[in-house]
């Protein structure tokens, strides 16, 4: 079994003892992470795995106003000695900004002059962290040159991003991207105001569990009523997941099945065909399933799942021949990976599916952060991206839905999360990407998501105040 060791700073304060919880190697073209052990012994931090080749390692740690996002170093092969944790850090951090403005300098996109002196300085800074004695100082020099590299790696993707939009506009016009939110019933006469004020599209979230209790006996009053809305309201409109493994949305009686994978694709394939036949006259666009790259439920290996991926597409297809059919990805960075058990990335299982001659018109990527079991760990903007980027590979447009804490919430924010910022960031680069073709919030109502929706009705969320800005910048006429 290989391992890594690393020298904590001799000082740790209180946030970053919760980021020591979450490291992990990552490897591959998909950099994903591997299963991984590991152990703190005072101000050593050893990692483990079954591998003894070089590879990353991967842990949140705090970075400033950036709050706590995952950081990788660089590439590492096992040695006796340790190395400096926050050296290392700010080492991966600095070589992503420089390896990046080269991606894009070697395409032609030239960012603000002021760029490469901030490059200079920051790759200065980090030299006289790596090449001093390991000291105290060490350690402080290395943490400043993680921060500050954090906040260039912001700054160039904010000045991408403006360059993108400013391209896209000038070529195509104002952005098409579908815009809208998650919504599971119809809204209240105020609340749609606000929502068609904003939002030229909607996602409606059929609940298999709520639609029918009891098997066979099926209730479509509360889903109906939403697809009459979305559709006389004139948004673009799509339905689905149809399927989500999510434990608290599949309906109780479906438990008795457990491990029977034929039966489990009987029904679920069933309902999948019904809802489509019920409404494929109105709605044309349907996010099939989501979450089976990453949900182990209901007694099922992940080759099960990925046969009943296969199986639940095909009745879909046959149900609606001319339809729009996408897919949903749960925790897209492979968080799950860190389990034995598990072996596809989000990344090979989507692959699998197109190589097995599925045509899909979006694959959907969850972009969810906070303390759920779809969430992942909190990424930078430009994390998001080279995401974005690994996935454009598959030759398909990309749905994206968003979830992060809201700022003003009184819960208590995950890794410090930088609420408003990240959020008008994230949205102005998806909006200025042409292969994103639609982006979702997950959660409509306030109400019933505390802390991570956007509509409450006696004051307005800051997330939906920066979508709104947004909407009212780069998607309505002037």
């Amino acid at each position: 079994m290989g391992q890594i060791s690393f020298l904590l700073p001799k000082t740790l304060p209180p946030d970053a003892e919760k980021c020591l919880a979450h490291p992990c190697m990552v490897g591959g073209y998909d950099m994903t992470p591997m299963p991984t052990e590991f152990h703190r012994l005072e101000n050593l931090l050893t990692i483990q795995r079954n591998s003894y080749e070089s590879g990353h390692v991967l842990l949140p740690w705090p970075a400033g106003e950036a709050g706590m996002p995952v950081t990788m170093t660089a590439t590492l092969r096992e040695r006796a000695e340790p190395y400096s944790l926050l050296v290392e850090l700010a080492r991966g951090k600095v070589h992503q900004v420089r390896c990046q403005l080269a991606d894009w300098e070697m395409v032609g996109i030239v960012l603000n002059d002021t760029i490469g002196q901030q490059l200079h300085d920051l790759t200065h800074g980090f030299g006289r962290a790596a090449l001093m004695p390991y000291t105290a100082e060490t350690d402080t020099l290395a943490w400043n040159t993680l921060i500050q590299a954090h906040q260039l790696g912001e700054e160039i993707t904010r000045q991408f991003t403006a360059l993108l939009m400013e391209s896209r506009i000038s070529e195509s016009g104002r952005p098409t991207t579908r815009y809208g939110a998650c919504l599971h019933r119809r809204p209240n006469a105020i609340a749609e105001a606000s929502y068609r004020g904003v939002f030229n599209a909607v996602r409606l979230v059929p609940s298999w569990r709520r639609i029918e209790p009891k098997e066979a006996r099926c209730d479509w009053e509360e889903l109906d009523q939403l697809v009459d809305w979305a559709v006389n309201s004139g948004l673009d409109t799509s339905i689905g997941p149809l399927i989500d493994l999510q434990n608290d949305s599949l309906p109780d009686w479906l438990n008795q099945w457990q491990g029977d994978l034929p039966s489990l694709a009987a029904f679920m394939s069933d309902f999948v065909e019904t809802v489509m036949a019920r409404y494929r006259d109105r709605v044309g666009d349907w996010l099939v399933f989501s979450g089976m790259n990453h949900h182990d439920c209901l007694g099922m290996t992940e080759d099960d799942r990925l046969r009943l991926a296969a199986r639940v597409l095909e009745s879909a297809r046959q149900s609606s021949p001319d339809g729009a059919l996408s897919i949903g990805l749960a925790l897209p960075w492979g968080d799950y990976l860190i389990h034995e058990e598990m072996t596809y990335s989000p990344l090979v299982f989507a692959d699998t599916l197109l190589r097995g001659g599925f045509s899909l018109a979006a694959v959907e990527l969850e972009l969810q952060f906070g303390d759920g079991p779809r969430c992942s760990l909190p990424r930078t903007v430009l994390d998001c991206y080279r995401l974005l980027d690994l996935f454009v590979i598959l030759g398909v447009p990309l749905d994206l839905v968003l979830s992060c804490p809201e700022a003003s919430s009184r819960q208590e924010i995950p890794f410090g999360w930088p609420g408003r910022t990240w959020l008008h960031d994230m949205t102005s680069l998806a909006l200025s990407v042409p292969q994103v073709r639609s982006l979702y919030w997950q959660s409509w109502d306030e109400l019933e998501s505390p802390g991570q929706g956007l509509w409450h009705p006696e004051r307005q969320t800051q997330s939906f105040s920066t979508l709104r800005e947004l909407s009212l910048r780069w998607l309505h006429d002037k």
